[in-house]
């Protein structure tokens, strides 16, 4: 739910607005996406760049690597990953960062099901 309406404040605001800085952590790029924008995170210490793409069959879409703090206490991991959008702004899919799996309040890894239902 909480990721639902991270996304849902980062769509509107990148609707709305348009930042220029450098982002702190790097994702390989896809030579196939074009940077268009950045946005801040929750807590604005970091920018989330966002990326126009298109592929050979002609499939357009948008993705964002977040990279973004989720709870106020010193055990809680970054959070990182791709979220991919349609050209109307429809929420995809995401995808994690190889290595960096999301965790649950009380900081044990995801499982296949938590992941299913976060989609």
């Amino acid at each position: 739910m909480i990721f639902v309406r991270l996304m849902k404040g980062f769509l509107s605001v990148l609707l709305l607005t348009g930042y220029s800085t450098l982002d702190g952590f790097h994702y390989e790029q896809d030579s196939s996406c074009k940077k268009v924008l950045e946005q801040p995170g929750k807590d604005s210490v970091f920018m989330n760049p966002v990326y126009f793409c298109t592929e050979g069959s002609g499939n357009y879409f948008y993705y964002s690597p977040i990279n973004t703090t989720v709870c106020n206490d010193t055990l809680c991991q970054l959070v990182l990953v791709k979220v991919y959008w349609d050209l109307a702004g429809n929420y995809t899919r995401f995808d994690t960062v190889l290595g960096r799996p999301l965790t649950k309040n009380d900081h044990l890894p995801f499982t296949t099901q938590d992941y299913k239902k976060l989609h």
